[in-house]
């Protein structure tokens, strides 16, 4: 079983009878948990649903052209870096669409038996409590391993997100580290290297 703050007893208990000890979850996941009850999300499912068409998603990437063209590189690297580990890397646009995803074959043949692709929008309200849909509803870095998430599709991942930020702060996107059946690196370390490469380039087209 992986490593997490959360056990299946603990999730089995919430989704069959909606009680949960707060003293034993961390305070967003268990927000995100009552608020994916409450928006009557499935926990026996959670695989991606609404995906964009072809033609939708390169308008997605056109409007973040210059995020991706900064990101992919950066992102490319670190799938060399974790080539031997389960891992996928995923760069998610404000609404909770993946843009991009790169990292292992195998990893990502996995991530498309739960419809995690390019195209997909992956929110708490699709696909129940995640690193992604918590991480776009606090605009903060979250790490949800295992039986944290609320469906049962993402709980053999742990998964690592932080925002990505532009030099006033504002969120431009997302650096997703999803893990299959080992807890989430963490993702903070790596994105503030991405921020620091994104603030060059923007200060160096200046």
């Amino acid at each position: 079983m992986m490593a997490g703050q959360v056990t299946k007893e603990q999730w089995k208990q919430f989704v069959q009878e909606g009680s949960l000890d707060t003293s034993r979850i961390s305070r967003r996941i268990a927000a995100s948990w009552y608020q994916c009850r409450k928006s009557g999300v499935d926990p026996y499912n959670g695989k991606g649903v609404l995906r964009l068409e072809n033609e939708d998603l390169q308008k997605k990437r056109e409007e973040n052209k210059r995020l991706i063209e900064i990101a992919v590189p950066f992102m490319q690297k670190l799938a060399q870096m974790y080539a031997q580990s389960n891992m996928i890397i995923l760069l998610i646009d404000r609404d909770g669409y993946v843009l991009k995803l790169v990292g292992q074959d195998r990893a990502k043949a996995l991530a498309t038996h739960i419809n995690f692709t390019e195209g997909v929008k992956w929110t708490e309200k699709e696909v129940g409590t995640n690193a992604i849909g918590t991480a776009l509803a606090t605009e903060e870095a979250i790490t949800v391993n295992g039986p944290e998430h609320f469906s049962l599709a993402s709980q053999s991942w742990g998964c690592s997100a932080s925002p990505i930020r532009d030099e006033m702060g504002e969120v431009l996107g997302f650096l997703i580290f999803p893990v299959h059946l080992c807890p989430a690196i963490t993702s903070i370390c790596l994105v503030r290297l991405f921020q620091l490469r994104l603030r060059s380039n923007t200060n160096g087209s200046s």
